[in-house]
């Protein structure tokens, strides 16, 4: 039987019933290795917006956007590991700060009751009320909500004509 890290210092402890490391420190090490805690509600298939991602972008680029280390990133590549809840998280959350449109953009103007037409349909959002009269540009996404960016005149821009090739 070997003493524990512990039991050197409170007398009438249990004892450990695992083998030291043999750092010579009395640290133990248990026998069966510990699962994360994540694990059990870990995403066991990455999903294939994910998967198409880390494909497409330099490694650094995809721990920056995961918060995550390059060590993960090459073990989720090759499928070694399951999604941690926490970077699926941070996934959708940059899905949705990123959100690619599925149609052209048009330009609309925002009615009097903030919103925009396009499609046949009525768009709106509280947070166009003060765009009221305003010009925007809008497009479609895939998921059939509109998304809505602001034409801003402060700065102008004169460009020349170019060369023909």
């Amino acid at each position: 039987m070997s003493m524990n890290a512990y039991s050197r210092f409170s007398p009438g402890s249990p004892s450990s019933s695992a083998e030291p490391n043999g750092s010579g420190r009395g640290v133990d090490r248990p026998k069966a290795p510990l699962q994360p805690a994540s694990r059990a509600t870990a995403v066991s298939a990455i999903p294939p917006d994910l998967a198409a991602f880390l494909a497409s972008v330099p490694a650094r680029q995809a721990e920056k956007v995961l918060r995550t280390s390059g060590t993960q990133i090459r073990q989720l590549r090759a499928g070694e590991i399951d999604v941690p809840p926490r970077m699926l998280e941070r996934w959708l959350a940059h899905q949705a700060s990123h959100l690619l449109p599925a149609a052209p953009w048009q330009v609309r103007k925002v009615d009097a009751e903030g919103a925009v037409w396009l499609a046949g349909r009525r768009y709106g959002s509280p947070a166009m009320l003060p765009r009221v009269g305003q010009q925007v540009i809008a497009a479609l996404l895939a998921d059939g909500r509109l998304t809505v960016a602001y034409i801003a005149l402060d700065a102008r821009i004169v460009a020349d004509p170019l060369p023909d090739d």
